[in-house]
């Protein structure tokens, strides 16, 4: 679409009836966790399942999409390695989100670019998504290839921000001690990064 003043937007708008669809399948779903749960006790399927429900539900509003663009933006305000679009705050709301229209490809167009240039732009996305991890505490956590664009100027741009998640800095440093196992083949240390809170 375009504003007023002739800049081109992308225009995300939510389904007509997605609500009752969406309610529809979560019934389903809990009643799956709690057949199962039944069946083969098991710790975790109910959380599983929360967390899933949660995430469905923030996704069908779009202030929080809009929330979680800027915020995750602003954690690279001094950075350049990853663009984000520009949200049009003024005409968002709970249904509809505008943002900068972004032109480019998806990531995978890069298998075309020579080894050097793929391996640079890896290393950036890569760096991205370890600071957004690590430091941060928030990510972009549906990064799929059309979520992630080549801009013709060779910026990458992260799209799509319906799904993201936070760590607490346990968590941060759990993943970072079970990381440091793994690598050092230390069952003992993966263990207890697993069992450390």
């Amino acid at each position: 679409a375009w504003l007023e003043d002739g800049t081109v937007v992308a225009v995300k708008v939510r389904y007509p009836g997605i609500e009752d669809i969406v309610e529809s399948d979560l019934v389903t779903l809990r009643k799956i966790v709690d057949l199962l749960d039944w069946l083969f006790p098991t710790h975790g399927l109910t959380t599983v399942y929360k967390e899933i429900e949660q995430m469905v539900v923030e996704e069908l509003d779009f202030h929080v999409e809009a929330e979680s663009l800027e915020r995750i933006a602003s954690n690279f305000a001094d950075r350049t390695e990853i663009q984000f679009p520009v949200l049009h705050k003024e005409f968002c709301t709970g249904r509809v989100l505008t943002t900068g229209f972004v032109e480019g490809d998806k990531v995978t167009a890069a298998a075309a670019l020579p080894r050097e240039e793929r391996r640079a732009l890896a290393e950036k996305i890569v760096h991205a998504y370890c600071r957004q991890i690590f430091e941060d505490g928030v990510y972009h956590a549906d990064p799929h290839p059309g979520n992630i664009r080549l801009r013709p100027d060779g910026e990458i741009v992260l799209l799509d921000f319906g799904a993201t998640a936070e760590l607490d800095e346990g968590m941060r440093e759990g993943i970072v001690q079970l990381l440091q196992a793994v690598l050092s083949k230390n069952t003992e240390r993966i263990q207890q990064a697993l069992r450390s809170e």
